[in-house]
């Protein structure tokens, strides 16, 4: 069994390295972390001279594990704008894909993933933040924590109940594209984290922000299938 990388992705192993050794320099990565200050013109650097592309899985496989190897934190930053979008490329609509992935791939805008509460993380069918439909709208209210990009993403993938359980509790959940300037919406920026500080890391707090039906993934009340299997894509990323 071969287990080279194809020439092409070997080369963009080899040009994103040079990027990070260039880029990554020590007193760079202790300024973001200490400040606990995203790198945003490492990120648009990044973009503009290709090292980050979010349309070829094997590239941006490749950026986050030689990005990291110089520094965990700008690595994880510079690459996490995107975190989230096979949720909308598996599941959502052509209208979403359009109008919210295509301005990611762009570079023109970022992304976050919210499933976390304050009153738990690991227990997803627990969620308690609500979606209730009025005619062609949803109205959410609720709470999410510790979510990455939480500050200063343009949009949010978020997980959200819009009926009660049955005898199954990970029924009845559903994701909406929740734009981060919608009435009602605001994030508070965590300090103090242990690790990985150049990282935006937030809490959200949704009162009655107004959701139109259209920005809704895939079927009501398959929320929990469809974050799990996000969850199975999105773990060889962490790895």
């Amino acid at each position: 069994m071969d287990f080279d990388l194809p020439e092409d992705i070997a080369q963009h192993r080899d040009k994103v390295r040079e990027f990070a050794l260039k880029e990554f320099t020590p007193e760079i990565a202790r300024e973001h972390d200490m400040e606990e200050k995203y790198p945003d013109a490492l990120r648009k650097l990044a973009f503009d001279q290709g090292i980050v592309d979010f349309t070829n899985p094997w590239k941006t496989l490749v950026a986050i594990e030689e990005l990291c190897r110089v520094d965990p934190g700008l690595g994880i930053s510079v690459t996490v704008p995107y975190f989230g979008a096979e949720t909308i490329m598996l599941f959502g609509s052509d209208l979403l894909k359009e109008k919210y992935l295509a301005k990611v791939n762009a570079g023109k805008a970022m992304m976050g993933l919210a499933v976390t509460e304050p009153g738990g993380g690991s227990d997803v069918a627990g969620i308690k933040t609500e979606a209730k439909k009025v005619d062609d709208r949803y109205i959410i209210n609720g709470s999410k924590m510790f979510i990455t990009n939480g500050s200063i993403a343009d949009f949010f993938v978020m997980l959200v109940r819009t009926s009660k359980p049955d005898n199954k509790r990970h029924h009845g959940l559903s994701i909406f594209v929740v734009d981060s300037k919608s009435k009602g919406f605001s994030a508070n920026k965590l300090k103090g984290k242990l690790g990985v500080r150049a990282t935006d890391t937030a809490e959200l707090v949704l009162n009655n922000v107004e959701v139109p039906a259209d920005n809704m993934i895939g079927e009501e009340g398959k929320g929990f299938y469809y974050i799990m299997t996000f969850f199975n894509i999105s773990r060889i990323f962490v790895a």
